[in-house]
C-alpha cells in the first residue's frame, strides 16, 4: 500500500508478485487501489487489478474507488476504472 501511495511502481510490482495482498486496508478502510485512485495513477491501478485487487472494494465511507475517482473529480480515473467493468455507476456518489 505504502509503495503504491509514494508511486514507487517497480516496489509495488515486485511486492505483487512475492504475494503482497493487494486488498490489505488502512485505518480508513482504503485498499491500495484507493491509493493509485487519490495518486491518479493509471498504471498502478491496472498492476493492482492485474494481481486480484478488487474493483468494488468499499473503504470506511463506502465508496468503491471509482466513487472515489468520481469525488476527487479524477476523470481519467473515472474512465479508465468503468473501462475495467466497475459496476458502481458513478452518479451513485452524488447521492450520497
Amino acid at each position: 500500500m505504502k509503495a503504491v501511495e509514494c508511486q514507487e511502481e517497480d516496489c509495488a510490482t515486485l511486492l505483487l508478485e512475492h504475494g503482497a495482498d493487494p486488498n490489505v486496508t488502512d485505518a480508513c478502510g482504503n485498499a491500495a487501489l484507493h491509493h493509485a485512485v487519490l495518486c491518479q495513477n493509471t498504471s498502478l491501478a491496472a498492476k493492482l487489478l492485474s494481481y486480484n485487487a478488487h474493483i468494488e472494494a468499499r473503504n470506511k465511507d463506502g465508496l468503491t474507488p471509482v466513487l472515489l475517482a468520481v469525488r476527487e473529480r479524477r476523470g481519467e480515473m473515472v474512465e479508465f476504472l468503468i473501462d475495467k467493468e466497475a459496476s458502481n455507476s458513478p452518479h451513485a456518489c452524488y447521492q450520497a
